[in-house]
């Protein structure tokens, strides 16, 4: 998680970093972009390029919607070390395997958002 949120502080790492994590999402925006230039070179078509810019931008929302979800996901999986902290998971993890294992439950935590009631 850390290593993807200074990617995508990066300028020069961002756009990769969204692609891989988003390729579908991107893929259409870019579709509807291509499309929105070729026919707005076209004078007579102008209105339409305006329509495609519309549905541009509404993909530039959703992108940026998934993105900052993302990367509240990856903020609160760094929470984890708050939440160890406190002593919730070091004492069992080492009576249960040891220090080895305490580290491997660490590294390879995943946190999930409940279910709303």
């Amino acid at each position: 998680a850390e290593k993807t949120l200074r990617a995508l502080a990066d300028d020069d790492c961002r756009e990769s970093a969204v692609s891989a994590h988003l390729p579908d999402l991107v893929r259409s925006r870019d579709a509807l972009d291509t499309r929105r230039r070729e026919i707005a070179s076209d004078p007579q078509r102008r209105p339409e390029a305006a329509a495609l810019w519309q549905q541009v931008k509404e993909a530039d929302r959703g992108i940026a919607t998934a993105v900052a979800e993302w990367v509240v996901g990856m903020l609160r999986l760094l929470d984890v070390r708050y939440y160890d902290s406190r002593g919730a998971l070091l004492p069992w993890c080492v009576a249960l395997g040891g220090v080895e294992f305490y580290e491997r439950v660490v590294a390879a935590a995943r946190v999930d958002e409940e279910g709303v009631a």
